[in-house]
């Protein structure tokens, strides 16, 4: 299952984190979980803190979106993605 949150209420959006956890059959795996803050490129805005709750001084030591994508891939593996709106998510 994966959940990404974006930076709203703009023209454009930017990944500021992505959640992921493995299910088996239908148990939640969550000691096998994938958590990453993702540093924006462009701030962010008061709109988004009060959506996401993730200031810019929690993003600020985030990955860049290039190395958090890497990682979520590698932890999806060649397992199916499951998610909620993935065609906006993904």
């Amino acid at each position: 299952m994966n959940d990404i949150e974006f930076l709203p209420l703009r023209w454009w959006a930017e990944i500021i984190s992505i959640g992921a956890v493995r299910i088996v059959g239908n148990r939640i795996m969550t000691s096998e979980r994938l958590e990453l803050l993702v540093r924006p490129e462009h701030g962010v805005s008061a709109e988004s803190v009060k959506i996401h709750r993730l200031r810019e001084q929690d993003v600020a030591q985030g990955l860049t979106i290039d190395e958090a994508m890497k990682q979520l891939m590698r932890f999806i593996g060649s397992r199916p993605l499951v998610g909620y709106f993935l065609e906006f998510d993904v």
